[in-house]
């Protein structure tokens, strides 16, 4: 899964891509102050990058606490979830774990699959 973080500062916003974002390179380039938002993620960021963001946002594809962690709807799917749904958090230390700024659930007809599940997302958030 390619990863994608959003960085902006007050004179610019920026889709920056890696394969790693804890590669001290990909690090090194993120402005200390930066407001970030992350979609689509599976890894886990380690302090020195979340640090240099005065804020971090994750849109992340499972409501919470429900599915914490890299590939929600693969987890989803696996047990056979027929509920879906995001949520919008702060990023904190713990994964998965920051103050709620919004959610959204529904319901699925039919087999889930982890691309329905991530579709149906993508209409609603």
């Amino acid at each position: 899964m390619r990863q994608w973080l959003w960085v902006q500062n007050e004179t610019q916003f920026r889709v920056v891509r890696s394969a790693n974002v804890n590669q001290s390179r990909f690090v090194e380039a993120v402005p200390q102050g930066a407001v970030g938002f992350i979609r689509y993620f599976d890894q886990i960021l380690r302090p020195s990058l979340s640090k240099r963001c005065s804020a971090l946002t994750n849109l992340h594809s499972s409501v919470l606490p429900w599915y914490r962690g890299p590939q929600p709807s693969y987890w989803l799917t696996r047990r056979g979830e027929h509920v879906a749904g995001y949520t919008l958090h702060d990023v904190t230390a713990e994964i998965d774990a920051g103050p709620v700024i919004e959610q959204e659930c529904w319901s699925l007809e039919g087999r889930p699959t982890p691309s329905r599940f991530e579709y149906e997302a993508g209409l609603r958030g």
